[in-house]
């Protein structure tokens, strides 16, 4: 009897963290009647650049592409986007170039990206995120950085600018990514999220055995399941920004400068060479390379020595496989 009453309560909690919307109702909920301005530390931002890489995205990229028409609508700020496109065998390009031939911005590919074919992912993802760097604009303060496959509103954005990131130290905000049930339903797209932080590739932790990855597991409260497979460990709270050693979740501000700095940059790890700075698992270990935000949170800490935070007041959510 106490087992299945365990059991029930287990599920009883679960459930509640369970979310369920229609993507065009969470966009109009967040859209202000007057367009709000974006304050930072009390300074209003005037411009804010956009970097998206894209390829074979088109099952997800016009849904992205709407997110932004919505936050251009409700937002008092000007967006300059840099989207880095690499050889897309479906309409990708197409969508880009129709959305940008009424906004500021570029469409490029990264260089020599003909010599990292055939590379493992993270490397050929590092060389197109290196590629956004002389393309984002100075006058910029902060660039959002977005995945295409992560729905996000208005209030996504704002959540990050409440932290007062230049004010708090802060290089990095990152929003915290919720995986999610997306599908189609009579023509709308319907969202359920669960409360697990889906880029748990990225997500490391300083520890005294120094860099750490929990991949595939996270460290959240909320995450039962995480929790029944990490018994014995700390487990962080959702309640405030995380002060972590790297981390993305999908959507991030980034300061530009640092973004831009000749000696921060995106790059693989190679966990065979590099096994003493994170955990052997051999679920981790399969994975050959760390995720190119670990080795970008890495070089920003290491040059800049700012914080990097999780926010989990700031939500997006992931489509899941």
């Amino acid at each position: 009897m106490w087992r299945g009453r365990e059991r029930e309560s287990e599920t009883q909690r679960y459930e509640k963290f369970v979310k369920q919307f229609f993507l065009d109702d969470y966009l109009e909920e967040s859209s202000p009647r007057n367009a709000r301005a974006i304050y930072e530390s009390d300074r209003k931002q005037e411009t804010i650049n956009v970097s998206v890489l894209a390829r074979n995205n088109e099952d997800t990229l016009s849904h992205t592409l709407s997110m932004f028409v919505h936050l251009e609508q409700s937002v008092a700020c000007k967006f300059y986007y840099v989207f880095i496109e690499n050889g897309s065998t479906d309409r990708t390009r197409e969508l880009i170039i129709e959305f940008l031939s009424s906004r500021n911005g570029v469409l490029k590919s990264p260089e020599n990206a003909e010599s990292y074919e055939g590379q493992h992912r993270v490397l050929r993802i590092a060389n197109a995120r290196n590629a956004v760097k002389s393309y984002l604009l100075n006058e910029a303060t902060w660039t959002l950085v977005v995945d295409t496959n992560v729905f996000f509103n208005v209030e996504t954005i704002l959540a990050l600018f409440r932290q007062h990131p230049t004010r708090n130290g802060a290089g990095m905000l990152c929003a915290y990514g919720e995986i999610a049930d997306v599908t189609e339903v009579n023509g709308r797209v319907m969202i359920e999220g669960y409360v697990h932080y889906y880029d748990t590739y990225a997500f490391t932790l300083k520890t005294e055995k120094g860099l750490q990855s929990f991949w595939p597991l996270c460290l959240f409260k909320e995450c039962i399941s995480c929790q029944k497979n990490l018994e014995g460990l700390g487990f962080l709270s959702r309640g405030a920004a995380i002060n972590v050693a790297s981390a993305f979740g999908g959507l991030a501000i980034i300061r530009t400068s640092l973004l831009r700095h000749e000696s921060i940059n995106f790059y693989s790890i190679d966990l065979n060479k590099a096994s003493k700075l994170i955990d052997e698992t051999p679920g981790v270990m399969e994975r050959n390379f760390m995720c190119e935000w670990v080795g970008f949170c890495r070089s920003l800490d290491k040059i800049s020595g700012e914080k990097i935070l999780v926010v989990p007041e700031s939500v997006v959510y992931y489509r899941g496989e």
